[in-house]
């Protein structure tokens, strides 16, 4: 297929890489910096393009990989294409690439995605159409990328949005708390690295809420009490752990903390 990119940021940067590696043509590559959008067109072989009005009209699929806000804009200032016109992102509407007679699309992948990486990897790839050729059609490109394909409409879309960020921007926060802690305490994070990643993978075999374990999970107070001491000194950590250790509290019949 010959696909254009619009965009120049991190998404439109690895799935150019990973499309042209599957044998696609990237042949055109938008940006509003041409500096940036010169050097992902030489990365892909494409050729760079400043103004959207001038792009090519008869590529296969234009892939919208702008920030959100950014979405509605672009899609409006598109030529008359003929080929799908598809957005990359989590929480904005399939109908804000609609205008009369274009196919269009959804596709986003699940997944914190950084230019510096050289292919997308394992993740979920979340699919729409406008039509149910249409979503016929994004749905063989998404599996270019991920053979964990599936569909969701504007709602659901925008809720699988919110337990990504629970899931992985929470989380990654979490670490980040824990890594502040540690390097003021003098403890690596990275001796922790093998309980991250045995209790990541727990969620594969079995629900969250059946590997919960630790003093809130058990109502053991005298701990928690210990633990909340040592962050006397951490007033914003002590407020997330309060926080986080009453809702597992709660979530498995124990009072509060007093």
């Amino acid at each position: 297929m010959e696909l254009v990119l619009i965009g120049t940021g991190h998404v439109a940067h690895v799935l150019g890489k990973e499309w042209k590696a599957k044998g696609h043509r990237i042949t055109q590559v938008w940006g509003r910096n041409p500096e940036r959008t010169a050097a992902l067109a030489s990365l892909l072989d494409a050729r760079p393009v400043v103004a959207l009005h001038t792009l090519s009209v008869t590529a296969d699929a234009y892939i919208i990989a702008v920030a959100d806000v950014a979405v509605a804009a672009v899609a409006a200032a598109l030529p008359p294409v003929q080929g799908l016109v598809l957005h990359t992102a989590g929480t904005v509407s399939l109908n804000t690439l609609a205008a009369p007679g274009r196919q269009y699309g959804v596709i986003w992948p699940i997944k914190m995605i950084r230019k510096s990486m050289d292919r997308l990897g394992v993740c979920t790839v979340v699919v729409d159409g406008n039509t149910p050729e249409t979503l016929a059609r994004v749905t063989v490109l998404a599996r270019e990328l991920s053979a964990q394909v599936t569909e969701a409409g504007d709602e659901q879309r925008a809720k699988m949005h919110l337990m990504a960020a629970m899931v992985s921007n929470f989380t990654n926060h979490l670490y980040d708390l824990a890594n502040q802690y540690g390097t003021a305490e003098n403890i690596d994070l990275r001796l922790f690295q093998p309980l991250i990643e045995a209790t990541a993978a727990g969620i594969a075999a079995q629900q969250p809420a059946d590997q919960q374990a630790g003093p809130a999970f058990r109502g053991n107070y005298d701990t928690l009490e210990r633990h909340r001491a040592l962050l006397q000194s951490y007033p914003e950590l002590l407020r997330v752990y309060d926080t986080l250790t009453n809702s597992i509290l709660t979530r498995f019949g124990h009072e509060k903390l007093p």
